[in-house]
């Protein structure tokens, strides 16, 4: 998809044995919306949401169950919460500083 001067791609890549490892839109080269991050047998690893190619929203990682191990929320890059599964409990984390971290 183009429309004066936006590039609106959806992208997909393979691991070497040719099961879907990522998937998402590139709009004018960055990543946007919800992408998804696979292992080489095709589980959900990871579901990212990102704005103008910087984390944003919710952001999920899987465990090799497919279950939620760990879910936080960014502001811009910057994480605000973080919640994660210890031996089948939940802790939650706020963070207010600055802090740039990645999941």
């Amino acid at each position: 998809f183009y429309q004066e001067g936006i590039s609106e791609v959806k992208w997909k890549f393979y691991h070497e044995n040719e099961q879907l490892i990522r998937e998402g839109i590139l709009i004018n080269d960055l990543e946007e919306g919800e992408w998804l991050i696979y292992d080489e047998t095709g589980k959900i690893r990871m579901k990212l949401n990102f704005k103008n190619g910087i984390l944003n929203g919710e952001s999920k990682i899987y465990n090799e169950n497919e279950r939620v191990d760990k879910l936080a929320h960014y502001d811009q890059g910057k994480i605000i919460t973080k919640i994660f599964r210890v031996k089948n409990r939940i802790s939650e984390i706020s963070i207010r500083s600055q802090i740039n971290e990645t999941l």
